[in-house]
């Protein structure tokens, strides 16, 4: 949370953003937010309703999702250090330890108690996370000795750690059942839907959402069209018979 005297145009402070539903989702960060000026580019992370920076330009670690010097308060209440213990260089980018009260997570130190660490983690012992915030898109890493700030893994992250990892643009996942390995996505983000073999596949360009490859597989049309039937129409084609519903952008029958 920002300090004291914080404003809303304190790049700094910390921001909450809307989303449609709870998500992790690996983007550059927004253009109209608090991180473009101090994190790097494409470290940007949404977790939950928290876009959070995960990799600081040099100068700035992450505290509770925002780029605060080394020496800064923020940092030493955080117990941001090297991973002996010892302090940071004025260049660090990241926390590599974090103190009581704190977790580490992508480099950088969370309390459970508030946002954003409240959306990643529930419970941490000695600066490491021990329950993840699986529902917004993260599983506990099955790994016995994992990687520091590893603990919880995004759904999203095909890389991963300890050779455990997620699934490319998946948004809801389930954690390996045969460690080490990757997770099983349930759910993948919006604009991409599950094949047969578990992977997110993007969908056809007419759709916003879909449940397959085909344009007639869009369960919500893209660029402001509505869906009628399995196609997706200009308003304009939803007459005679039907009529647009604005709320769901479907063509509905006319009841009669």
């Amino acid at each position: 949370m920002a300090g004291a005297g914080a404003t809303a145009e304190d790049p700094l402070m910390f921001q909450l953003i809307p989303l449609f539903v709870a998500s992790t989702i690996a983007v550059t960060c927004r253009s109209d937010g608090n991180h473009t000026a101090t994190c790097q580019t494409g470290k940007c992370e949404t977790v939950g309703s928290a876009e959070i920076c995960t990799g600081c330009k040099a100068g700035g670690v992450p505290v509770d999702g925002f780029c605060r010097p080394p020496g800064s308060p923020q940092a030493a209440a955080a117990g941001c250090t090297k991973e002996d213990g010892a302090a940071l260089d004025k260049t660090a980018a990241t926390c590599e330890k974090c103190g009581d009260g704190y977790f580490l997570f992508m480099g950088g130190c969370y309390k459970t108690e508030s946002q954003p660490g409240s959306e990643i983690c529930t419970k941490a012992s000695d600066g490491v996370c021990t329950t993840c915030n699986t529902k917004n898109g993260l599983f506990k890493n099955p790994a016995t000795t994992p990687k520091p700030g590893s603990e919880c893994i995004l759904c999203h992250d095909a890389t991963g750690a300890n050779e455990n990892k997620g699934v490319k643009d998946c948004l809801k996942c389930t954690a390996p059942t045969n460690s080490p390995g990757a997770a099983t996505c349930t759910e993948c983000q919006a604009g991409y839907y599950k094949d047969a073999k578990g992977a997110c596949v993007k969908c056809h360009n007419d759709c916003e959402t879909c449940s397959g490859a085909s344009q007639n597989a869009c369960t919500l049309c893209a660029g402001g069209k509505y869906l009628k039937g399995n196609e997706c129409v200009v308003a304009g084609s939803c007459t005679g018979t039907h009529y647009t519903d604005e709320a769901t952008r479907t063509c509905k029958d006319v009841v009669r």
